[in-house]
C-alpha cells in the first residue's frame, strides 16, 4: 500500500468475531464514496517490517501485534477497505478478550502509550517492498459516551495524507479502527459507534 501501511500478518484466529463488523454498504455511507471495495479480511495481527520508537507502533494504526502482544487478548477479526488510489482506507477490527474487564484494561493501558506518544515523528516501514514513512502523532482525544479515545497522525513525507485511529471497549470486546485519507473527520468514531451498537459476540 503506497499510502497507507501495509503490514505482515502475525498470531490470532478471528471466528464469528466478524459479525460485528459493519458491511462495505455501511462503510461506504459512513465515509461517502460509493467506490468503497473490500481488499482484505483477516483473522491475524499486523505488524511493520520496522517502527521506531517501538512503543508507538500501534498509535497511528490499529490492530498492530506489537500493541496486543501480552495482552492476553484471545481473537481477532478485520476488514480492509478502499477505493482506486487509495484516498481512502478503511480498516475496522474487533479484538475478543477474556473478560470486559481485561478490554476496559487495554484501552486504559493505551490511553496512556497514545498520550506519551503525542508530538512524536514516528518512522514506518511496512513491508520489504515499500519506503519508509514518516508520521507525526498528535494529541490523543477522549471519546464522549464510550471508554475510549482517538488520535489522528498525518504524513510527514507525504503531505494531505491523515489517519485517524479509534479504540473503545465493549463488553469483552477492543473495537479498533483506522480510517486514512487526505481529509478526515469523524469517519472512524463512527463507524467505531455502529459496531459498538451490536450485540455483542
Amino acid at each position: 500500500m503506497s499510502g497507507t501501511a501495509v503490514r505482515p500478518r502475525v498470531h490470532g484466529q478471528g471466528d464469528e468475531l466478524s459479525a460485528m463488523l459493519l458491511s462495505v454498504e455501511e462503510i461506504r455511507g459512513i465515509v461517502g464514496a460509493d467506490n468503497i471495495e473490500i481488499t482484505e479480511t483477516y483473522e491475524k495481527f499486523l505488524d511493520y517490517v520496522e517502527f521506531t520508537p517501538e512503543e508507538c507502533a500501534g498509535v497511528p494504526f490499529n490492530t498492530i501485534e506489537r500493541a496486543y502482544r501480552n495482552s492476553g487478548y484471545q481473537a481477532v477479526s478485520g476488514m480492509i477497505m478502499q477505493n482506486d488510489g487509495q484516498q481512502r482506507w478503511i480498516d475496522e477490527g474487533v479484538v475478543r478478550f477474556a473478560t470486559a474487564a481485561a478490554a476496559r484494561r487495554f484501552v486504559s493501558d493505551s490511553e496512556r502509550i497514545w498520550q506519551d506518544c503525542s508530538g512524536v515523528r514516528a518512522h514506518a516501514v511496512p513491508d520489504e517492498d515499500t519506503a519508509g514513512q514518516i508520521w507525526a502523532i498528535r494529541d490523543t482525544v477522549r471519546l464522549r459516551n464510550f471508554n475510549g479515545l482517538m488520535v489522528t497522525s498525518s504524513r510527514v513525507d507525504r503531505p494531505g495524507r491523515e489517519c485517524a485511529h479509534a479504540m473503545a471497549d465493549r463488553a469483552q470486546l477492543v473495537i479498533d479502527v483506522a480510517v486514512c485519507g487526505p481529509q478526515i473527520d469523524d469517519e472512524a468514531v463512527t463507524i467505531l459507534a455502529g459496531i459498538a451498537d451490536r450485540p455483542p459476540i
